[in-house]
Parts: structure tokens; sequence; C-alpha cells
């Protein structure tokens, strides 16, 4: 997968952090991991589609969530609750729409779905993107990481939409 599909997800989603949580993000690594996801993390998939195709994932562990719910909702609910999936499922969609708009700068035109959230403990997840680039985030709120599977689209496809 190309870096330039990569960077317009990283500077989004560190200025979001700080904006909505009021504390740094910053990148530990990133690295090129197969398809095939399993997890108990909280995640937020969207499809992305245009000039890109393909899904992203934010993966949130749960420890992380819950201090997201805290700064969020004031601590009272739960990470898996039905309030604080909904908060997660906004974080997300804020991030999501701030890619697009990198992506945008960037010379691709691409739309994001809204997130669906997978809150299932034992999730195995495959992506179809070939391969997927993974960074890890980490914040005094806990770990995060976005999961990065896109592809080109093939110009018959770009021209038929």
């Amino acid at each position: 997968m190309k870096q330039e599909y990569v960077t317009p997800f990283l500077a989004p989603a560190q200025a979001a952090w700080l904006e909505e949580f009021g504390c740094p993000l910053k990148v530990r690594a990133a690295e090129t991991v197969p398809p095939r996801y399993s997890t108990s993390d909280i995640i937020a998939i969207f499809g992305v589609g245009g000039d890109l195709e393909g899904q992203v994932l934010h993966c949130f562990p749960e420890d992380t969530v819950a201090g997201l719910i805290r700064h969020t909702l004031g601590g009272k609910h739960g990470p898996r609750d039905p309030e604080s999936l909904s908060a997660l499922a906004e974080i997300a969609a804020v991030l999501a729409g701030d890619v697009t708009v990198m992506l945008s700068a960037a010379g691709y035109s691409c739309n994001v779905s809204p997130p669906a959230i997978c809150e299932s403990k034992k999730a195995v997840l495959v992506s179809t993107a070939s391969d997927q680039v993974m960074v890890t985030f980490e914040s005094d709120m806990g770990l995060f990481r976005v999961r990065i599977g896109l592809v080109e689209a093939s110009v018959e496809l770009r021209n038929a939409a």
C-alpha cells in the first residue's frame, strides 16, 4: 500500500484527539499487517469508495474507550453501553470526515460510509485489501490503532460511478 494513502490518517487523528480530549496522540508504530484480524477491541469500521476503495478500522481497546467516555460522557457509562458505542461512532465519523478532506488534498476523490461498530470480544475480521497498514497511536487515554486497507479503484469502476 502506498504511503500517500496512510499519511492522511495521521494528522487528522492527532488534531481531533487533541481538540476533543485535550491530550496529544503520538505515533508509536506503523507496520504492514495481514488482512485477517482477530481482536477484543471495540472497532469502528467504515468503507471508502471513489478513487480509493477498501475499509478502514479504528480499533479502540476497552480501557481507551473507558477514558474517552469519562471525558465525553462524564464516566456514567461502561465502554460497551449503547451510549458509549454511539459516542465512539461519532468520534470515528469525525476522524473519517477529516480524512476525506486530506485525501482530496492529495488528489484522491473519496467518500466514506458511516461507521459500523463491532464490539464483539472475539471478532475475526477480514479486509478485502490484500494487506493493511496498521498505525498504533498512544496517548494519556491509552492506545488507538488505525488499520488501513485501501487500493486504487480501477479506471472502469471510476468511470462507471
